[in-house]
């Protein structure tokens, strides 16, 4: 059985949503500036949060329930588990995407022109993530930490999280990559577009790196990047 349950109310569009399982929240973002932490059980909104600009992507590590939240004024704002703000990453520049690594030892987050990881005990950025210069929008982690995705336009780039492979480059994907997700055992990675192509994309990772739409695949290698990357 299926029930439709609404849970907490913004003033202007959802943009960001992320559940808290082990403490049995959801926080969501929204247009209106506004971080809400709403109880999954009656949908009743236990803290919000006023950030002063639109939220465009929150995330929440498992084991403690700390809540990266990333606005239109630049920035990552953490908060604790209750919605108490904690401190602050980025240089200020739109960061669109954050995520963190599955263990909480790291938090990645994407902006134009690529992604910064930075580390859960100092704070401090520990890598750059280059790509190139459009629009930079998702970001995924694979499950056990090894992978990191980020697309942005019509491209994709995975890189291993311990730099000891190349970083691997798809391109002509569907127009618009708006958003990533690895399967549960790491080895597929699935994408949707701004063209309404939700799925319609798989990479298979491990060996090699195979990306297509639907029956159209073709393979790029490790340390290589695909036909249409080979000059720029």
């Amino acid at each position: 059985r299926t029930e439709r349950v609404i849970i907490g109310r913004h003033r202007r569009q959802v943009l960001a949503l992320d559940v808290d399982a082990a403490r049995g929240f959801a926080w969501s973002g929204g247009h209106d500036g506004k971080l809400q932490q709403l109880a999954l059980a009656d949908g009743a909104v236990a803290a919000t949060v006023d950030l002063g600009s639109s939220v465009i992507s929150v995330t929440v590590r498992a084991s403690d329930g700390l809540v990266a939240a990333s606005t239109r004024a630049g920035g990552v704002v953490l908060l604790d588990a209750n919605g108490g703000i904690v401190g602050r990453v980025g240089d200020g520049g739109i960061v669109t995407a954050v995520a963190w690594a599955a263990d909480g030892s790291f938090l990645i987050g994407s902006e134009q022109g690529g992604a910064t990881i930075w580390t859960a005990d100092e704070w401090e950025p520990v890598r750059s993530l280059a790509t190139g210069p459009g629009s930079m929008l998702p970001v995924a982690l694979s499950p056990d930490g090894s992978r990191v995705a980020t697309g942005w336009d019509q491209h994709l780039r995975v890189w291993s999280a311990d730099e000891s492979e190349a970083p691997v480059t798809v391109e002509g994907l569907p127009k618009g990559v708006y958003g990533l997700a690895f399967s549960h055992d790491g080895r597929s990675l699935a994408l949707a577009a701004a063209d309404g192509d939700a799925g319609g994309a798989l990479v298979q990772l491990g060996g090699e790196l195979a990306a297509g739409e639907q029956d159209d695949h073709r393979e790029v290698h490790p340390g290589q990047q695909g036909d249409d990357a080979a000059d720029r």
